[in-house]
């Protein structure tokens, strides 16, 4: 049987992260095609090369292309796209963990409903006490996701960005994903606006779900992109920033295109429904950064999951705080996080 679903994984400057993720699918048996989008310096694409050499055999293909380094990243996954011959794609990051058969499910659900763009789950984020792939952990949270099910593309967006969470990390439609991708990678924008243009578009186009079940789990840590100077820019800086102006425009032309083409209204209809939406989101992200929530990252510091000696007392701390229906397929993540084990297959 032809496979239906492509996990695509960009990977750039992080081949102890990178190489955990692979031993992380490959010991879970992964089921479909594993495409690899390369864009670190020589010395680490060549450890990530070496290493996929020895994985890469048998019932576990890759398919790994290497791109320059400095390239933007959503000219690397438009690139890489183009190779995707499924119908379905899901993107993820070489630090993250997706469930397998949390992905099988996201398959058949949106196999089964057209009006639907998009399909993630139950979510965690995690830190450990060291900035690696591996160790104890300092603090686990839930890490929001929701379903996006209003009747028309306007009401969708405005209530997706007024209780804003991203869709990035989420099973979706090939060529629909694919048409997204080219469109925010011509525009010169930030890398925040270009994710909110395209989880805007995303749920613009279509209902989105969550299953309730664990779907992902995501590390924090200090090399993650999100961290880097132009993406921890203040928020407040950002909107006054010379650049602002124009990268608003072009944000906010591209969602009034695909808005327009959705409800069957004209250019002058749709950009105050964006600028409407967009506000929502703005009034949302403002309050947040004004508490920057200091006080809360201490205790995580210091919280219940510290310093934990082996995976057993982490296990017996985490499990009580989890809902039952994620117990069985995060302790898979814990296996390999803590190296020693090969983990079992999850259904």
């Amino acid at each position: 049987m032809e496979p239906k679903l492509t996990l695509l994984l960009p990977t750039e400057n992080r081949s102890d992260f990178f190489a955990r993720a692979v031993r992380y699918y490959r010991s879970l048996g992964l089921d479909c095609p594993f495409f690899v989008a390369d864009s670190s310096s020589s010395e680490c694409a060549s450890r990530n090369e070496g290493m996929l050499q020895e994985t890469s055999q048998g019932s576990f293909p890759i398919e790994y292309r290497r791109f320059p380094e400095q390239i933007p990243f959503m000219e690397k996954i438009d690139r890489m796209l183009e190779q995707v011959r499924t119908p379905f794609i899901v993107v993820g990051a070489d630090d993250d963990f997706f469930v397998p058969g949390a992905l099988r499910d996201s398959l058949r659900f949106l196999s089964g409903h057209p009006d639907y763009s998009g399909v993630s789950g139950e979510a965690l984020l995690f830190r450990l006490e060291s900035d690696q792939p591996y160790g104890r952990f300092s603090w686990i949270d839930p890490y929001p996701q929701k379903s996006v099910e209003m009747p028309t593309a306007s009401s969708r967006l405005s209530t997706h960005f007024f209780d804003y969470t991203t869709t990035w990390y989420s099973v979706q439609r090939t060529e629909a994903l694919r048409h997204r991708i080219r469109r925010a990678a011509a525009l010169p924008l930030t890398n925040r606006l270009l994710e909110l243009l395209t989880s805007g578009l995303t749920v613009v186009e279509g209902k989105f779900k969550k299953l309730d079940r664990l779907f992902l789990v995501r590390q924090s840590h200090s090399r993650m992109t999100s961290q880097s100077p132009a993406d921890q820019m203040d928020l407040f800086d950002w909107l006054t920033d010379s650049q602002w102006p124009e990268q608003y425009r072009l944000f906010q032309d591209c969602l009034a295109q695909a808005l327009a083409k959705a409800e069957k209204l004209s250019l002058e209809e749709a950009r105050p429904l964006i600028k409407k939406a967009f506000q929502r989101w703005l009034s949302l992200s403002l309050r947040k950064a004004s508490a920057r929530l200091d006080r809360l990252d201490a205790a995580r510091d210091a919280g219940w999951a510290a310093r934990m000696p082996a995976l057993s007392a982490v296990w017996k701390e985490i499990r009580p705080w989890i809902p039952r229906l994620i117990h069985s397929d995060f302790f898979f993540v814990l296996q390999t996080i803590r190296r020693g084990d090969e983990p079992a297959k999850s259904n």
